[in-house]
């Protein structure tokens, strides 16, 4: 997703920035994504293979975010950070044919886990 797609731990720069979330084997759990500790926005994955975008503000002093996968409010997966660096719109110019986000880099955390959960595991 887009020219320049950033990873956990990079820093993505625009006045917003799409991240997307990629969940393999995680039908009927929780994603949130969470902005300076704040869980800001969420869905529930509904999908064994799963995809989801989100759209975040960048505020002008940055911002970091990251995704929580849960079960019930039990937390399955954290990640680290993507960081956010502000840098003011240019005209609403279409990056990588997405809409008009201004001149940012789309941010790209893709969470690759295979969730299993108890009742998946062979009894021991």
């Amino acid at each position: 997703t887009g020219a320049d797609p950033k990873r956990i731990g990079d820093t993505a720069t625009g006045a917003k920035v799409e991240v997307e979330a990629h969940v393999a084997g995680g039908n009927g759990l929780t994603i949130s994504l969470v902005q300076d500790g704040v869980d800001i926005q969420h869905a529930t994955v509904d999908a064994d293979d799963w995809r989801h975008r989100f759209t975040v503000a960048v505020p002008k002093t940055g911002s970091r975010v990251r995704l929580e996968l849960t079960d019930n409010g039990d937390p399955i997966v954290v990640t680290s950070h993507l960081w956010l660096a502000y840098a003011p719109p240019t005209g609403g110019c279409a990056v990588g044919g997405r809409g008009p986000f201004g001149a940012l880099a789309l941010g790209l955390i893709a969470l690759l886990f295979v969730v299993r959960r108890a009742t998946n595991r062979p009894a021991a």
